[in-house]
C-alpha cells in the first residue's frame, strides 16, 4: 500500500500520549512538577488528565512531596496544587 500524503493535522492532548509527553524517562514527580510550572495551579484530576499520570498516582505523589508541592487553594470542593515560591 501506498503511503497517503498527510491531509490534515490535529492537535492532541498530553494525555493521549502520555509516552512522548514524559519521553518515557521522566518520573511521576518530574512530570507533575513540569505540568504545574507550566500550567499554574491545578486540581489532582487536572493534572491526571493532561499528564496521562493515573489520579491515585498524583495524588501519592502529592502526598509524598510535601515541600515540592504544594496546597494553593481550595475553589469550592477542589483543591488546587502548584509550586510553591522562593522568597
Amino acid at each position: 500500500a501506498q503511503d497517503k500524503p498527510v491531509s490534515r493535522i490535529r492537535t492532541t492532548e498530553r494525555s493521549e500520549f502520555p509516552q512522548l509527553a514524559r519521553n518515557g524517562k521522566q518520573n511521576n514527580l518530574d512530570t507533575i512538577k513540569e505540568y504545574l510550572l507550566d500550567s499554574g495551579a491545578s486540581t489532582a484530576t487536572e493534572i491526571a488528565k493532561e499528564t496521562g499520570i493515573q489520579r491515585p498516582n498524583v495524588v501519592m505523589t502529592i502526598k509524598d512531596h510535601p515541600h515540592e508541592i504544594v496546597f494553593v487553594r481550595r475553589e469550592g470542593k477542589n483543591v488546587l496544587y502548584g509550586i510553591p515560591t522562593r522568597e
